[in-house]
């Protein structure tokens, strides 16, 4: 094929969306071997076109806003946040991407014995990882200040209010239609004395959620949270069953021993079958924001 021939082709095609997905990452450098060997190994969608692009020593939500607005910029469709403690499995991307591309569609779900519905779309989904601490929480949330959200079964796709950024895939339309900055870091102190703090992706996800964008977190992409500095890494087992600490010096875990037994409860109340999902009720979604923005003690994340 000749030159102009190429040429030609090229110009027969869509420009729009040539490069895919901007793989940002936030960091201070100090990056792990593993988390190296994890984004060297990451898997992409056939035909799909991405850039890494790693944003050095500024605070989180600079960061964030910065390979946000890089993303508008270069007609990127999509932005997959990836924390450079976060380890996750090679086909992450894929997954998501998958969520992502084959919705909207209606959901029917059961609450009570009643049956519902409504039109997903995944606007910001997530994969799972869960806190540095020891027993470790599940970083995706329902409400603000409501502590972080249980009820769902391992491989359910799950609506929610916010999830944490480590490993998430968002729509940059959903940063188009967003006045900037998307990120910010909360810290204030009520009159009364009591504080009331908001990290970045919390921040993000309510604004978007205000908006009428939908957040998800797919349960069954299960990622590992690293501690450098102590060696260890929190998440669940190779097996999907309890919330663990495993050095990574000897291999020996430390695990949590409550999370089957929260789950046989869960199966029992609320009948929960695999991808089934969770619908929150979104207006009061809405009144618990507007509560929050009020000031109450009441309410910290």
């Amino acid at each position: 094929m000749t030159d102009r021939e190429l040429k030609s082709l090229a110009e027969c095609g869509s420009r729009e969306y040539y490069l895919q997905c901007v793989v940002g990452i936030p960091t201070f450098g100090m990056v792990s071997t593993e988390f190296t060997q994890d984004i060297a190994n990451m898997a992409s969608p056939i035909n799909f076109t991405n850039h890494v692009l790693y944003v050095k020593g500024k605070p989180v939500a600079a960061a964030r806003n910065e390979i946000a607005m890089y993303a508008i910029k270069q007609g990127a469709k999509y932005v997959y946040f990836r924390d450079d403690d976060v380890l996750t499995p090679h086909n992450s991307l894929l997954q998501l991407a998958a969520l992502i591309e084959t919705v909207p569609f209606e959901r029917h779900y059961v609450v009570d014995g009643e049956q519902k519905s409504t039109m997903v779309s995944c606007d910001i989904v997530a994969g799972m990882y869960w806190s540095k601490q020891q027993p470790p929480f599940p970083l995706i949330f329902r409400d603000p200040g409501g502590g972080s959200f249980w009820e769902w079964e391992i491989g359910e796709v799950v609506q929610c209010v916010a999830v944490g950024m480590g490993l998430t895939l968002i729509k940059t339309a959903v940063f188009e239609a967003l006045d900037p900055p998307w990120f910010e870091t909360i810290r204030e102190q009520t009159e009364a004395g009591g504080k009331v703090g908001m990290t970045e992706d919390f921040y993000f996800c309510l604004k978007a959620v205000r908006a009428g964008f939908q957040v998800w977190c797919d349960t069954g992409l299960q990622a590992a949270h690293q501690a450098a500095k102590e060696q260890a890494i929190y998440g669940l087992d190779g097996q999907f069953r309890l919330p663990s600490r495993i050095d990574m010096r000897t291999g020996a875990v430390n695990y949590w021993p409550g999370l089957e037994r929260r789950k046989d409860i869960l199966r029992q109340k609320r009948g929960f079958g695999r991808r089934a999902g969770y619908v929150p009720d979104m207006e009061l979604v809405r009144r618990a924001l507007e509560d929050y923005e009020q000031g109450s003690d009441d309410h910290g994340c």
